[in-house]
């Protein structure tokens, strides 16, 4: 079986209205994790667009620097869904909640036919950053931080090739049927209530990595649905926890 491990860059963290910049896909076997195919692409579009200060900052890709080097979106779209349509999986790090709904809103705008009608529609999606059964000591799950964790130093973070083969030397590390029952739960979202007196509990809240939302203000979390006995457990009878899909 083969699995294709894509990032992307982007000139922001709108996934509605952002443009890919860059898109890096590897495919590799899932005995040996021998890469058998690279692909890395800078992206031109026909038509305007501005990048974000921080997005310029994180990965020093301007609109020009693309239309220059870049090659046209609808080309590098539809070599990727060809790739994508002959793996049995699709990983990427944050996979889920970026690079997959990046992928839909630009796929769509490139004129070409939904993401969701497509052989990548079908395909399992692994995301290391909620699929992997990481030890409860690594508290950052940052692709960086993550990758230095298990032995692989990401020296051009957010370069999307270079990311791709940290991702895929994450995954590499674990037990890749374990990782797939994982991934086959759904995403769910939890909210966390306690007692705003609760101190310990507020610390707990923090430690398994949920996200303040002052809007709402609400402590939330999206895991996978596998992991949602055990997050109850650790949290502990004091803390109430809502799930929604």
């Amino acid at each position: 079986m083969t699995i294709l491990f894509l990032d992307s860059e982007c000139n922001s963290l709108d996934t509605e209205g952002g443009f890919i910049q860059e898109l890096a896909w590897v495919i590799a076997d899932t005995k040996s994790f021998r890469t058998l195919k690279v692909e890395s692409h800078l992206i031109k579009w026909l038509t305007s667009y501005e990048v974000e200060e921080g997005a310029i900052a994180v990965t020093g890709l301007s609109r020009e620097y693309c239309e220059e080097h870049g090659e046209l979106a609808q080309r590098v779209f539809t070599n990727f869904l060809f790739d994508a349509g002959c793996v049995d999986f699709i990983c990427g790090h944050n996979l889920i909640g970026y690079d997959h709904p990046m992928l839909a809103t630009n796929v769509q705008r490139a004129c070409l036919s939904s993401l969701e009608r497509s052989d990548y529609a079908g395909k399992l999606k692994i995301d290391t950053l909620t699929d992997c059964p990481y030890p409860s000591n690594m508290k950052i799950h940052a692709l960086k931080y993550l990758a230095y964790d298990h032995g692989f130093i990401l020296s051009d973070a957010h370069q999307a090739l270079a990311d791709v083969f940290a991702c895929k030397h994450l995954l590499s590390k674990y037990d890749l049927a374990e990782v797939i029952e994982i991934a086959k739960t759904p995403m769910v979202t939890l909210t966390a209530k306690i007692d705003f007196k609760n101190v310990e509990g507020r610390d707990k809240i923090k430690n398994a990595r949920f996200y303040w939302e002052p809007n709402k203000k609400l402590w939330t979390k999206r895991i996978r649905e596998f992991h949602l006995k055990d997050m109850q457990e650790s949290l502990g009878a004091d803390i109430e926890i809502v799930t929604e899909a």
